[in-house]
């Protein structure tokens, strides 16, 4: 009789097993994907898993690394087009934190290095909209930039760790137009000049630490018209202070090593 119970058990499995199986990656006559999708590697290995209804995905969605690791987690909200996603670099260590509408990037977004946060930027459909940070590892602000629709609008700031501003430069329509200013870590100007659709313009002033003018330098469109005031010295720090003064990285490119983000 246990024997009979036996096989009946492990036969009724076999069936239930195979049925499970045969509703996975399942579609409806109208072609809509339903119920629970697993897409694998061609090694075999786990790609995606998650549910659809009407083509839609719900629920607890993941991607994994080819190494099995996770790639990414996501939950999409009920009646919603968003979803609360987190995603993870190729040791599953988690990277990114943020929401998705559709396939865009939407509201805000935080980016990790292990467990502490370096990066804070905002998004509107996709779109960068509003303030992007990244932070020292002490949680001082090291950049503050301002974005509108995409283009960089308004005055960006980078900082000292001790929270003191280092720069300011102002933006219009994505390029350098207007005031610019950088500072020493006592909070005096060492240099003040201004831009114009990208290019030094006027007289740029350098000064020293205590507030004296040591030289200035006028400009053109771009063009420094009066070279012979610096020195040599005075011209390779001129130039090398030039390479840098307005470049604003962006924190997104760093997701994979947000630390290198605040190394460069």
């Amino acid at each position: 009789m246990r024997k009979l119970i036996f096989l009946f058990i492990t036969v009724i499995g076999s069936y239930t097993l195979l049925f499970a199986q045969d509703l996975i990656n399942q579609t409806d006559a109208n072609g809509h994907k339903q119920g629970k999708w697993i897409g694998k590697y061609p090694g075999g290995s786990i790609r995606y898993e998650g549910s659809f209804k009407d083509d839609k995905p719900v629920g607890e969605w993941k991607r994994f690394h080819e190494n099995g690791k996770i790639k990414a987690q996501l939950f999409n909200l009920p009646n919603s087009d968003k979803a609360v996603a987190e995603l993870f670099d190729i040791n599953g260590i988690r990277y990114a934190k943020g929401n998705y509408i559709g396939t865009a990037k939407d509201s805000t977004w935080n980016y990790y290095n292990n467990l502490r946060l370096v990066g804070k930027e905002n998004f509107a459909n996709g779109v960068k909209n509003g303030i992007s940070q990244t932070y020292y590892e002490n949680g001082v602000a090291a950049t503050e930039v301002l974005w509108s629709n995409g283009i960089l609008e308004g005055v960006s700031r980078s900082f000292y760790p001790t929270g003191q501003k280092k720069t300011e430069i102002m933006y219009h329509q994505g390029k350098r137009n207007g005031l610019s200013l950088v500072y020493y870590e006592s909070g005096q100007l060492e240099i003040t000049g201004q831009y114009i659709n990208d290019q030094s313009d006027g007289t740029w002033m350098f000064s020293d630490k205590n507030g004296v003018v040591k030289y200035e330098l006028k400009y053109k469109a771009g063009v420094l018209l009066n070279p012979e005031v610096i020195e040599s010295i005075q011209a390779s720090e001129f130039k090398a202070f030039d390479r840098k003064k307005g470049t604003i990285r962006d924190p997104a490119n760093f997701t994979q090593s947000p630390e290198e983000y605040l190394r460069n």
